[in-house]
């Protein structure tokens, strides 16, 4: 998915909030953390177009891409726990400690790079077979349809926080009107 303005940007980040766990946690959950990381990319190549577009100053598109996505991370630990239920942030928490897991993360994360516009320096990482059978198994289970299937939290409340909190770092950029 290619984000062409800071408002979607903004409707895109809200999408993907409505898979998210409650507060700041002490670790933060992969779960979280990859929501985190694939939406700010999303943001970020927002910003970038919309600089080469003129609408945003150098400034704005220089301290949105120095963000960070950890800026997110509480927002999206709240929304995964308001959405998900214990038994299923469990499952996705201890599927992406497996070694497909993780590299389902990592290949998350690469799409959403390339979705946002920019190039590979390596090539995506391959799964085993092994790992190509557990993703599909995951994938099928009531956690996986959460994690992989959904484009959006089910709670508005949960959709709107991340927006909210998008705007205000976006607004400390002097990336919004």
């Amino acid at each position: 998915m290619r984000i062409t303005t800071p408002l979607t940007a903004t409707v895109f980040a809200a999408l993907l909030a409505t898979q998210a766990i409650p507060g700041r946690a002490a670790t933060p959950t992969a779960s979280a953390t990859l929501l985190a990381r694939s939406t700010l990319l999303g943001v970020q190549s927002a910003m970038r177009e919309a600089r080469q577009g003129g609408k945003i100053t150098v400034d704005a598109a220089t301290c949105v891409q120095s963000l960070q996505a950890g800026a997110l991370v509480p927002v999206f630990e709240t929304a995964v726990k308001d959405n998900w239920s214990a038994a299923e942030i469990d499952a996705i928490e201890a599927f992406l400690a497996t070694p497909a897991g993780r590299k389902y993360a990592e290949r998350s994360v690469t799409q959403a790079r390339l979705d946002a516009g920019e190039t590979l320096t390596a090539p995506i990482a391959e799964y085993t077979e092994e790992e190509i059978a557990a993703v599909d198994r995951f994938r099928k289970t009531p956690a996986g349809a959460q994690l992989m299937a959904r484009s959006e939290f089910a709670k508005s409340s949960s959709r709107q926080a991340i927006q909210s909190r998008l705007l205000e770092l976006l607004t400390g950029c002097r990336a919004v009107p």
